[in-house]
């Protein structure tokens, strides 16, 4: 079963606009642009649901094991909902190693995200987020050629109940394919 599931409708809308409205309008031009049109998209998804939600870009996660810095993450008020690489090849194809390994190392052991800052005044009560035992985790590129199937990296990890995987699969005479999973989506907007 699903885990999660108004969170994965955002995610699932999240990815169709973010393809549909700015990489088919040529404003994608790199994963940080990805980054940013995605979590525009997000945040907007989380406001017209009034969910209250943190997206934290590339945060620096630190557990014995190493430090790694996810591309998204999603926290609700108390915990980390998703963890979300996103790759952006539209010319080739992704190397998925290094983004597999993040996510695995997420499921890996317990560790957390302090909200604190370089400069300004000090605060006590900085806000700590441990990773929810059904958080999703999230792996979505844009690229070319066959869909690359990535179903039996979490069987391994013991997370395939959470794992959602969304692709934009690039071609030269037509707007991408949009995949949620193993599911072909249609060419409208998902609002």
């Amino acid at each position: 079963m699903n885990k999660r599931n108004l969170l994965r409708c955002n995610l699932e809308a999240t990815w169709t606009n973010t393809i549909q409205l700015y990489y088919n309008s040529q404003l994608i031009n790199s994963e940080h642009s990805l980054q940013v049109y995605f979590c525009m998209e997000l945040l907007k998804q989380f406001q017209s649901k009034n969910l209250q939600r943190r997206i934290f870009i590339e945060p620096n996660i630190q557990t014995s094991c190493g430090i790694r810095f996810p591309d998204v993450v999603i926290c609700n008020s108390q915990e980390i909902i998703c963890i979300v690489e996103l790759k952006y090849a539209p010319r080739g194809r992704p190397s998925i190693g290094k983004d597999l390994e993040t996510l695995s190392f997420s499921t890996s052991e317990p560790f957390e995200i302090k909200n604190e800052r370089y400069h300004g005044p000090s605060r006590e009560d900085l806000k700590k987020y441990t990773v929810a035992d059904d958080a999703i985790i999230c792996w979505a590129g844009i690229y070319t050629g066959e869909r690359i199937n990535l179903t039996s990296i979490p069987k391994e990890q013991k997370f395939e109940d959470r794992f959602l995987q969304m692709d934009g699969l690039t071609n030269q005479d037509d707007d991408p394919e949009i995949w949620i999973n193993e599911r072909r989506i249609l060419a409208e907007c998902a609002n």
